[in-house]
């Protein structure tokens, strides 16, 4: 027969002692006790937590939100260029394409390798798509590039993601008319003999695209930007590869772009106000 005792032993005291049964009328009023005095300690810790937060959280939140979790989600003032854009290219360089018949029996084998050599290349580029914001803008659009001067002509055409990025806008000045270009996408090329009726001497297939570039568009004049830029492409797939580096000139339009001011901002603080999103 068990009895309603509970007989518990503690190490530290090296002793063994009696509690009162678990299902006793004096062990249910500790535990009301005990969760009296919780709910009291919870209770005193919030009005603790409230009474010591910083100045800070208590304050209005940006925008007249009296939340302190709120977050300003205001776009910043457009200085550069905003909106919608479009950006083209018309550049010329160096071209070289080598690349074999689009078949597996073909590939590799001298006897059908065909090569453009060192060439003239050209390139034209049409994207459409947004500037997000004065450093960063975004779009999608096609790419061509033909090479001439060479036993054969290569020919290439391909579809790509756009990105043009502004690293250094937050110096300001001429800073802010420097960036960076990276494509991306896929496409297809060939390669033709000219004096044998175009005839196609290899075939890439569909083929990966990359480009990258850099561009400065000081001068402007309406809602336009344009200036120098210097570019270079990277195709390649099993049976193709080619490469261009090409200068030339880019076109930028931009929906949102202000007036030019006659004095640059030389604030740093306001320039680096520009980054936040």
């Amino acid at each position: 027969m068990v009895s309603g005792k509970l007989i518990v032993f503690r190490p530290e005291l090296s002793s063994v002692f009696e509690l009162p049964g678990l299902f006793s009328l004096s062990k249910s009023c500790q535990l009301k006790r005990w969760s009296s005095l919780l709910r009291q300690t919870l209770l005193m810790s919030c009005l603790s937590f409230v009474a010591l937060a910083p100045e800070d959280a208590k304050a209005v939140a940006p925008g007249g939100v009296n939340d302190s979790t709120a977050i300003n989600r205001e776009r910043p003032k457009t200085e550069r260029r905003g909106g919608f854009a479009l950006v083209m290219n018309s550049s010329y360089g160096y071209a070289s394409f080598v690349g074999y018949p689009n078949f597996a029996s073909d590939v590799g084998k001298p006897e059908f390798r065909a090569s453009t050599g060192p060439a003239l290349g050209t390139n034209f580029s049409l994207f459409l798509g947004g500037a997000l914001r004065d450093w960063l803008v975004t779009g999608a659009g096609i790419i061509t590039n033909t090479t001439y001067l060479g036993k054969v002509r290569g020919l290439q055409s391909a579809l790509v993601f756009h990105l043009d990025a502004f690293p250094l806008y937050y110096k300001g000045g001429h800073f802010r008319d420097l960036g960076l270009s990276v494509d991306g996408g896929v496409g297809f090329s060939i390669i033709e003999d000219p004096d044998n009726n175009d005839e196609e001497v290899a075939n890439g297939g569909s083929l990966s695209t990359v480009g990258i570039g850099v561009f400065y568009e000081p001068w402007q004049f309406w809602r336009c930007s344009f200036g120098p830029t210097l570019n270079y492409v990277y195709s390649h797939s099993q049976s193709l590869d080619s490469h261009l580096v090409l200068g030339g000139i880019r076109f930028s339009l931009y929906s949102g772009q202000p007036k030019k001011s006659k004095k640059a901002k030389t604030k740093s603080t306001a320039a680096l106000n520009s980054w936040s999103f």
